[in-house]
């Protein structure tokens, strides 16, 4: 585990070298590569106020709001 952040919804974010992993309290789900990240290598993970979620890789910045992710490279 590389990076750790919690949402406002409670759910429990993990930036680790094979992509992400995402708690709820119950059930664990991954994101990787093959689900739109730009690299499995998660350096850290920001929330902000508005819950969009901010993912720092090896191959740039993204963010995560509402299932879409968007690439800043």
């Amino acid at each position: 585990v590389q990076a750790i952040a919690e949402d406002k919804k409670g759910k429990i974010w993990f930036g680790t070298k094979g992509g992400i992993s995402i708690y709820d309290g119950s059930v664990w789900t991954s994101i990787k590569m093959e689900d739109g990240l730009v690299s499995n290598n998660v350096l850290s993970i920001a929330i902000d106020k508005n819950n969009v979620v901010w993912i720092g890789t090896d191959n740039g910045v993204m963010s995560y709001d509402n299932g879409e992710f968007v690439s800043y490279k």
